[in-house]
């Protein structure tokens, strides 16, 4: 039986003479269970990446610091969502937000920042951490446009595709710039993370 040259499915010997083969059906059988498998294939690689991807969104506990602290590392403790199976994405025992699958991902985040006691506005910067180190650089300057005017809230954005490998976890720092008159401030974020590529395709 011969086989096609890239995915080697087998089909029927017809060289000359033709004279008639009781293995023909079985052959043609053959063929068609190979086709079918191999179509099933591509599907399931396709609806992983295209239609069902992995993805998922966390948010962090509110972290409470001193004027005197000038970074904050997030820890993510409760998940809107991860369609991940057995949902390891959202690693909420570890804090972090966990590749499941060597690929390309688009990882982001949303910090705020609140001054408390009172005081001006705590503008920072922030940035994912990968691994526990630093993932990215810092963004831009907390914008000046407050979430809320009643409690000076300022907030920043990161977002990257990254090449992961399975098992790399994130998670967000920020770096307060000032708290004039302030007490104290407090940071909170919410991580995402969706694969854009499988490298298994």
């Amino acid at each position: 039986m011969k086989q096609t040259p890239n995915y080697a499915l087998p089909y029927p010997e017809c060289a000359p003479p033709l004279l008639a083969d009781a293995s023909d059906i079985i052959q043609l059988k053959n063929l068609a269970d190979a086709t079918d498998t191999a179509v099933q294939g591509l599907y399931d690689q396709a609806s992983a990446v295209l239609v069902h991807p992995q993805a998922a969104r966390m948010q962090s506990a509110v972290l409470a610091l001193g004027t005197g602290a000038t970074t904050a590392t997030l820890s993510y403790t409760a998940f809107n969502f991860d369609n991940t199976p057995g949902q390891i994405m959202a690693d909420i025992v570890a804090g972090v937000l966990r590749i499941p699958e060597t690929g390309w991902y688009l990882i982001g985040h949303y910090v705020t920042t609140i001054p408390t006691g009172g005081g001006g506005a705590p503008y920072h910067m922030s940035r994912l951490r990968r691994n526990s180190a630093p993932g990215t650089a810092w963004s831009v300057l907390s914008s000046e446009a407050l979430v809320d005017p009643a409690t000076n809230a300022t907030h920043s954005q990161v977002n990257e595709i990254i090449r992961c490998d399975e098992g790399d976890t994130f998670t967000s720092e920020a770096f307060r710039i000032g708290t004039p008159g302030a007490t104290g401030w407090t940071a909170e974020g919410r991580l995402y993370g969706i694969r854009v590529l499988g490298l298994g395709l």
